[in-house]
């Protein structure tokens, strides 16, 4: 198989150098929620204060799942759809989806 590669001799040197810059955006009602409640349910877990725990890392990636949308989280997505009564079309799932998560709000 062929890879696509770039060497150095191909970036140009006039490129400025990359630039970070982080942006602190606030849950929404259903990301703190979702948080909250995973929080919550595997707080015996995080008191014990095993850093070894199978169960940490689990708790760990759901809550940046949680951050990331709330609609990564099983059973979130259908949950939201349930208390929302359905859509009526697909803008109107797609503004649900878009109003779920900070970052997404942000983009819009």
């Amino acid at each position: 198989p062929y890879l696509l590669r770039r060497t150095k001799a191909d970036v140009s040197a006039k490129l400025p150098p990359p630039e970070e810059k982080l942006i602190y955006v606030e849950l929404t009602p259903l990301q703190r929620s979702v948080y909250r409640a995973l929080y919550e349910k595997n707080h015996a877990l995080l008191r014990r204060g095993e850093k070894t725990a199978r169960g940490l890392g689990a708790l760990e990636m759901a809550l940046r799942h949680c951050c990331n949308h709330p609609y990564l989280v099983d059973t979130v997505e259908e949950s939201a759809f349930q208390s929302a009564g359905g859509y009526d079309s697909d803008a109107a799932e797609l503004d649900a989806m878009v109003g779920a998560a900070g970052k997404t709000l942000l983009l819009a």
